[in-house]
């Protein structure tokens, strides 16, 4: 049995998702997928256009066979935590392939890249910590670092090629017998923000969401995504969610905190508690306080995560403590599952180290039982929402071929 694994936000499931995942399938031959998703909020620091459950139901309607979801407190990290994480998810689970997205769609130059860093990776992290000490961010110390020992395999800038360096480390520590392959990314740019068709990136996608609503972008929006991903979406109007929403909660709590209680949020070092602190008293909306706060060390993204931590009090210690139950998790949550899906999870019940959740138990590890809390504040505006926390996976019946 192949059994391959993608490690996806689909915020929210558009063409270029659909088209991935049936060209990963047929690259793979894979009998079985398996989907790591984000859940409420998201790697780059945000909440998710639309809630995990529904993006969950549009994978397993488009060909995954089943969506768990990668608990907040990993999703929310930087690049490499991220990929680790979702690939020792993927390892534990029992996949044997996992295929990415990337600009380049050629493997080669990731497992070079890699291998280059291994080869160096000494003098490598003694140049980072230097470049990080002279105040650069970490992907500007990194690349510089690279640029350095001339190791140009690829374009680290581009997102997803980036990702793709951070899964192709993660599987080469984790479990190097894991086929890692690619697939170019079609059309759209990710950062692109005008919508074309057919397919569109998900950025220009949130933004018409956001700007015009549905029916002022019907006709365009609705052929860059597949029928019955566009006919949940047309649920969700007037639910969609960006940071800005959230900016409230964030400027209260920074400015009825105490410095020395805000300083052991995960991510606030370095006394830039007080520099947001000074931010909140000002900024109106979340875009003028991240633009009076960021540096070259401090990036937007970087700042967004920050919030995030804050947002949901996700404090040092409890982040460690996650961190170090990496890779060999004791469990995880389904949101979504084909019949093939559960076929599957029937099989490996017996021999494989991880549990896979159906539903919400009184005993959750803390890691999972800290998803709950993140989907109380991701549904504040529709609090009634929550409820779907508590029940089943979604459950789809695929047509045999």
């Amino acid at each position: 049995m192949h059994v391959l694994g993608l490690i996806v936000e689909y915020n929210p499931f558009h063409n270029g998702h659909l088209y991935h995942i049936e060209q990963a399938r047929k690259k793979s031959n894979a009998d079985v997928i398996i989907t790591v998703m984000s859940g409420q909020f998201l790697q780059r620091g945000e909440p998710a256009i639309i809630d995990k459950f529904t993006r969950a139901k549009m994978a397993v309607l488009h060909g995954s066979d089943l969506v768990i979801e990668l608990p907040t407190i990993f999703a929310i990290q930087h690049r490499d935590l991220f990929c680790f994480s979702a690939v020792s998810i993927l390892n534990s689970l029992g996949v044997d392939t996992i295929i990415f997205g990337s600009e380049s769609g050629d493997i080669t130059p990731f497992l070079e890249r890699v291998t280059s860093e291994n080869n160096h990776r000494e003098v490598l992290d003694h140049m980072i910590q230097h470049q990080l000490k002279g105040g650069k961010s970490y992907p500007a110390a990194y690349s510089k670092a690279i640029e350095e020992l001339r190791i140009h395999t690829i374009n680290d800038h581009l997102p997803n090629n980036s990702l793709g360096i951070g899964y192709v480390r993660a599987v080469s520590e984790i479990n190097p017998d894991i086929t890692i392959d690619t697939i170019k990314r079609q059309q759209a740019d990710y950062h692109t923000s005008d919508l074309s068709t057919p397919i569109a990136s998900a950025t220009s996608i949130r933004q018409a969401l956001k700007q015009t609503g549905l029916p002022s972008s019907l006709a365009e929006l609705k052929a860059t995504m597949p029928d019955k991903a566009y006919q949940l979406l047309e649920q969700h109007e007037g639910a969609f969610r960006d940071l800005n929403d959230y900016y409230p909660f964030i400027q209260y709590k920074l400015l009825t905190t105490a410095p020395d209680v805000l300083k052991h949020i995960h991510g606030m070092v370095e006394g830039i508690e007080h520099r947001l602190i000074a931010a909140a008293k000002k900024a109106n909306t979340v875009t003028e306080f991240i633009d009076s706060v960021k540096t070259k060390r401090y990036t937007t993204t970087r700042i967004q995560r920050l919030l995030m931590h804050l947002l949901l009090n996700l404090d040092q210690d409890t982040v460690h403590r996650a961190i170090n139950q990496l890779p060999h998790l004791p469990a995880v949550r389904s949101l979504a599952q084909s019949t093939t899906g559960e076929q599957y999870l029937k099989q490996i019940k017996q021999n494989r180290p991880i549990t896979v959740l159906t539903k919400v138990t009184k005993d959750l590890p803390d890691y999972l039982d800290i998803d709950i809390r993140a989907s109380s504040v991701y549904h504040l505006f529709h609090h009634q929402d929550i409820k779907r926390e508590f029940l089943p996976p979604f459950r789809y019946e695929r047509a045999r071929d």
